[in-house]
């Protein structure tokens, strides 16, 4: 008996150690990075191709979604973050 609740002691042991850690969540603001990245160069065309104020709107609220994004998720590099910040400052929209 003794030799069965040592054998079980030590199986139970093992088995509560032996979990794998889980893999990090990645942070709320990096899910949707790489769509928002993609929607700051479509708008940046648009607005290139014709200077309308619809068109700068559709550019800011883009850089605006971008920067928020970036700023959630550790990983976003440092550059990316202050291009976008300079370009949504340089913008004017009219």
């Amino acid at each position: 008996m003794k030799r069965f609740l040592s054998l079980s002691l030590i199986g139970s042991v093992l088995w509560l150690t032996n979990c794998k850690k889980q893999d990090e969540v990645a942070p709320v603001g990096c899910d949707g990075l790489a769509s928002r990245a993609s929607a700051v160069s479509s708008a940046a065309q648009g607005y290139a191709a014709t200077f309308t104020k619809t068109n700068c709107d559709a550019y800011r609220a883009a850089l605006t979604a971008y920067i928020q994004a970036g700023e959630q998720c550790p990983g976003t590099s440092t550059t990316d973050l202050a291009n976008a910040k300079a370009a949504l400052a340089a913008l004017k929209c009219q």
